[in-house]
């Protein structure tokens, strides 16, 4: 007869077969993972974004705080930039008129230079032509220019010792062999010392603004707006920032209003960061020892909750002190939630703590297996029919067991609806039951 069962297939496949220990458990939160939103500065909150229950992840909105420390931090932003662009002009002309002063001391010096030799020239033809021709008090006249333009000679030679320049350089000059428009930098000190400050300002006001940006990125402020306000545009100025969720967190409770005037550090909202959780496994203290000595750090569990999904934990410690109560230890696991964070706290989770491991074994779904009298059997499909068959089984894995006689690699043994096939069967005479059914 056909059969109006619903029934699932599962092949028989080869491979690890863990043999675990089984035991109860439940999920919670790592402690490290609570987490509070609190104010970052002082303001009012205008708009809440988020309710208690919604699942945030980074870059979501929070909150809208109107903040004065936002705007005084974006009118420092454009102060700082207006005030370097002074410091600016005025390095350029410190720069300008301290070169300019450079080229007059050294003209000077060349001019006089000059002088002091064309003054010596003259002197040294009369005193060799003789007085006779030329009156004393204009020999002596003569002597004196010579001796005013060494004065004047010497005191620019001194003044451009004193400015930094080289007994070289200075040499150079005076023989016509150096580019008086060139000082490689250097100016009169009165000048550089007006340039230290000015430079020292600069630096302060670029330490200024970048202490304003740090703030304002620090709170998620807008980077093209801060990128105006550089700028100098005072249309970018806002007062209102909104605050964004740092990392994945559930919202657990809100914990201000709207309008509330927070200060620093005020609470704003709780909530839990579950992209990761752990699965808190009770040991009965009899099996303390069989899980100090497990097979494998890695644990299957499987969620009830979840539609009995399983997942893959990895062992984080394993306490083995006894709560006298129910005196039992507890293995804690550590779990990627999934990606929407379906496990949640509390959830309940049967743990497989891997105590043997069997290389190569062919096995079945646990549930494909049935007690038929002082048989096990199983239930394989050929075509549209399904055959019950005996089978010698193993060992037993989370979910699995080992199929050692009665089997091949492959075959397709009816999972889901099982027990009611036989009992079908049962009604019947033989061991064929012609139906319907799917794979999994």
């Amino acid at each position: 007869m056909r059969s109006s069962l619903d029934l699932t297939t599962a092949a028989a496949t080869k491979g690890d077969l863990v043999r675990t220990l089984d035991v109860y458990g439940w999920v919670r939160p790592r402690q490290e993972s609570m987490t509070e939103v609190r104010a970052p500065v002082t303001g009012i909150v205008k708009e809440i974004l988020t309710t208690p229950g919604a699942t945030l992840m980074a870059g979501d909105p929070i909150v809208t705080l109107q903040s004065r420390e936002i705007l005084e931090w974006q009118q420092t932003i454009l102060i700082e930039g207006n005030r370097r662009k002074k410091l600016e002009d005025t390095k350029a002309l410190l720069e300008a008129e301290g070169r300019a002063k450079m080229v007059e001391l050294l003209g000077g010096l060349r001019v006089d230079a000059a002088e002091k030799k064309r003054i010596s020239t003259e002197l040294d033809l009369i005193e060799k032509a003789g007085t006779g021709s030329v009156a004393q008090r204009e020999v002596n006249k003569i002597r004196g220019e010579l001796e005013s333009a060494r004065a004047s000679l010497q005191a620019k030679e001194t003044l451009a010792e004193a400015y930094g320049l080289s007994a070289n350089f200075i040499a150079k000059v005076k023989a016509g062999e150096a580019d008086i428009r060139t000082q490689n930098g250097d100016l009169p000190p009165d000048y550089r010392r007006q340039l230290r400050e000015v430079e020292f300002n600069i630096q302060s006001s670029l330490t200024e603004e970048k202490v304003a940006v740090t703030n304002l990125q620090s709170l998620g402020f807008e980077e093209d707006r801060l990128s105006r306000l550089r700028e100098g545009d005072p249309d970018a100025v806002v007062n209102t920032i909104t605050l964004r969720a740092e990392s994945p967190f559930l919202v657990t409770d809100l914990l201000m209003k709207r309008q509330s005037s927070l200060n620093l550090g005020d609470p704003i909202l709780a909530g839990v960061d579950y992209s990761e959780v752990l699965i808190d496994a009770e040991i009965p203290e009899v099996e303390i020892d069989q899980t100090l000595s497990r097979a494998s750090d890695t644990v299957p569990i499987r969620i009830p909750a979840l539609d009995n999904r399983v997942f893959e934990a990895k062992v984080l410690f394993f306490d083995t002190t006894v709560h006298s109560g129910d005196r039992k230890a507890h293995l804690v696991l550590s779990l990627e939630n999934t990606e929407d964070q379906a496990l949640r706290d509390g959830m309940a989770a049967s743990v497989g703590i891997p105590v043997e491991i069997r290389h190569d074994a062919l096995t079945v779904p646990k549930e494909s297996v049935l007690n038929d009298g002082l048989e096990k059997v199983v239930f394989v499909a050929d075509g549209d029919a399904f055959v019950k068959q005996a089978v010698k089984t193993g060992m037993e894995g989370f979910g699995k067991i080992e199929v050692m006689e009665g089997l091949d690699v492959g075959s397709e043994v009816v999972v889901s609806g099982a027990p009611s096939l036989l009992l079908s069967l049962k009604s019947q005479e033989g061991s064929l039951v012609v139906g319907h059914g799917h794979a999994h």
